[in-house]
């Protein structure tokens, strides 16, 4: 489990270094909620009454559960500072030989995301520098493992930013959505 928690704060990380700079508001949150079932700056009490199952995890800053998002395996993490809820996101859990396959599952989530939030505030394959001019577009899947280039797409809401990233290092794929609130 604390490989995923490690995989999850890559993610973190990674997004929030790649991740939206536009202020462009595309889509009210309409149901009251941030992310799943939670509002941010609810407390780890307060997230957890919201889940109807057990915690795989509990740390001070962080709370991981093992479920599916949008049919696929994943770890969700929620994470705290200053007792409060500020992100939380999906990590997927399935592994495929073919790189290809993670493009696919990152199109899905796209798509749903999409439908959600509407047009993405971005879009995008982002290179390591030199590393495109050297790579065929049917070798962009496995760029992306290897860590030479990133596939991004992210929203705004009202309270959040929404971020998808399927990035790697060596040869191993990582795909995750982070939520992240504007407020805190």
């Amino acid at each position: 489990m604390k490989k995923y928690i490690i995989i999850l704060l890559f993610t973190v990380v990674s997004i929030l270094t790649y991740g939206c700079s536009t202020d462009e508001k595309i889509n009210d949150k309409s149901d009251g909620l941030d992310f799943r079932n939670t509002s941010w700056g609810m407390t780890q009490e307060e997230v957890k009454a919201t889940e109807s199952i057990p915690p795989t995890d509990e740390q001070p800053t962080v709370i991981t559960y093992v479920s599916e998002f949008e049919g696929m395996p994943s770890v969700i993490g929620y994470l705290f500072e200053d007792g409060k809820l500020t992100r939380a996101g999906y990590v997927m859990t399935k592994s495929y030989e073919e790189p290809g396959m993670y493009v696919g599952d990152f199109n899905k989530l796209r798509d749903f995301h999409t439908t959600k939030y509407g047009k993405p505030a971005y879009d995008s394959v982002n290179w390591k520098e030199g590393a495109e001019s050297d790579i065929k577009t049917e070798a962009y899947p496995q760029a992306a493992c290897d860590g030479d280039a990133q596939y991004m797409a992210g929203w705004l809401t009202e309270g959040s930013m929404v971020k998808l990233m399927l990035h790697g290092r060596d040869g191993k794929c990582e795909l995750g959505v982070m939520y992240e609130s504007k407020q805190y």
